[in-house]
């Protein structure tokens, strides 16, 4: 099972020993070299991968990709999110990285998130909420698949999360594509130039 908390003794928490029995999900949302370091001490994450977090913190160039180490692994995923439909489709973009623990434990994910974040509606008392936070109340609320589930199992909840986002984008884009398409069969020759400019822009570049 996995629960949230916050440990009350930072230090301790970093260099101490990690109980077994317990499946962990470490998520952060403002990176530091130093937190990183901290991380890659206490979870013994490989030199590569974390040189690869610090060049993609100063630069967000890197594509998406799957490295393994040994039985753990390293992902790198770039998520898309709408940002707006009016006056033309707009959206961000962000950078996701995930430490997974691989055979026979499975027991932690690291996840990292850099750049904007993409907010979803929440309840009356939550307000707006990250996907992240929407996940991890998930996780809190009782016996869910996640919570009950073992690492490869959240990893693949939390990339699903990040796919989902391309959706209301494909949406947007269909929906536009129609709105051009009705407008054409219309105008025929008088298609406006302004609609033209708009079509050479749509492409997924941040």
């Amino acid at each position: 099972a996995m629960i949230i908390k916050t440990p009350p003794e930072p230090t301790k928490f970093f260099f101490g020993h990690r109980p077994s029995g317990f499946n962990r999900w470490i998520h952060v949302d403002k990176l530091s070299k130093m937190l990183l370091l901290h991380l890659s001490v206490k979870y013994h994450l490989h030199p590569l991968s974390v040189d690869d977090v610090f060049d993609m913190d100063s630069s967000m160039e890197q594509c998406t990709k799957v490295d393994k180490f040994g039985s753990h692994f390293y992902v790198t995923l770039t998520y898309f999110f709408l940002r707006s439909v009016k006056p033309r489709i707009s959206y961000n973009t962000s950078k996701i990285l995930l430490f997974v623990s691989g055979a026979p434990k499975w027991d932690t994910v690291i996840s990292i998130v850099l750049g904007k974040q993409q907010t979803v509606e929440g309840s009356r008392d939550t307000g707006p909420m990250t996907l992240w936070q929407q996940l991890q109340q998930r996780i809190a609320s009782g016996h869910t698949k996640v919570r009950d589930n073992k690492a490869d199992f959240l990893m693949h909840e939390l990339l699903a999360s990040c796919f989902a986002e391309l959706r209301p984008i494909i949406h947007a884009y269909r929906t536009r594509l129609q709105m051009f398409h009705e407008l054409l069969v219309v105008e025929q020759t008088n298609f406006p130039a302004v609609h033209m400019t708009e079509l050479s822009w749509i492409s997924l570049e941040p």
